[in-house]
């Protein structure tokens, strides 16, 4: 099921271009701005993931086809996760009232008491993890 909710997603991305009435665009339009984030090369203990570069690029060439202006961040640290969520929030909010943002992270997330976390892809684990970034405040600390 998975499999095929990607591939009709990956078809609508590549078709979305050419359906669209407007003509597609190769520099940045003014207001459009997007943060790709693909995070898979996780420690085996976490789980390695074997698309979310994949999707973050075949999203990239789509969203530039229709004016985007794009970061894409891959295999981000906590550090990288937070600088990348602050600067897209800081662009969008320059970008003005009628902005267009779009958010993707692929990669591996939690959830704990209604609060959603981003979790950084780390060469091993430390003595103290974080839980990631989180979508509606500040990251939250657990030790080991």
């Amino acid at each position: 099921m998975l499999i095929m909710l990607r591939v009709a997603v990956s078809l609508l991305l590549l078709v979305l271009p050419v359906l669209m009435p407007w003509p597609a665009h190769t520099e940045p339009q003014e207001g459009r701005v997007a943060l790709l984030i693909g995070n898979q090369n996780y420690t085996t203990e976490v789980g390695r993931l074997a698309n979310p570069l994949n999707d973050v690029a075949l999203l990239e060439r789509a969203l530039k086809g229709l004016g985007f202006d794009v970061v894409v961040i891959r295999d981000a640290g906590l550090a990288q996760l937070h600088q990348a969520v602050n600067a897209y929030a800081r662009r969008v909010r320059a970008a003005g009232a009628k902005a267009l943002g779009f958010f993707y992270y692929s990669g591996h997330g939690a959830a704990d008491a209604g609060t959603n976390y981003l979790v950084p892809s780390i060469p091993r684990p430390p003595r103290q993890v974080s839980c990631g970034t989180s979508l509606s405040g500040s990251p939250r600390s657990r030790a080991n």
